[in-house]
């Protein structure tokens, strides 16, 4: 059974500003930091990050939630800080397994983390209330 929940986060980035007049010159590196506020059962508009589960919602209060940090760019400058949602979980073990298997290199899903410019930064496991 899929069901849904709404992350509820805020996000902030500095940097990035060009430092020179030219078009395609270096940038500062950017840095993203984020808040992870609560989880909703329920969309209840602002700023939230849908995440499917595989679990009963309403039999749960705390979540899991794993999310990747990871640097990117390109020639010109670098941006850190940047979160790619793996998933929710009803319990820590299993958070801890996946978090596991990003850091080992087994992860069998897509990995924005890995490139020429990529590089991963942390697995974080972020416990939210579930309202």
């Amino acid at each position: 059974m899929k069901n849904e929940i709404f992350i509820e986060y805020k996000s902030y980035s500095t940097g990035g500003e060009l430092l020179s007049d030219e078009t395609w010159g270096d940038r500062e590196d950017q840095h993203t930091s984020v808040n992870w506020i609560k989880a909703h059962k329920e969309h209840f508009g602002g700023i939230l990050e849908t995440v499917e589960v595989d679990f009963d919602i309403l039999e749960v209060s705390i979540v899991f939630f794993v999310v990747v940090r990871y640097t990117t760019g390109d020639t010109f400058g670098t941006s850190y800080g940047n979160w790619e949602k793996i998933g929710c979980f009803d319990n820590i073990k299993e958070a801890r397994e996946v978090k596991k298997s990003i850091e080992d290199g087994s992860y069998g899903e897509y990995q924005s983390w890995i490139g020429f410019f990529e590089a991963l930064e942390e697995v974080e496991i972020n416990i939210l209330e579930l309202e």
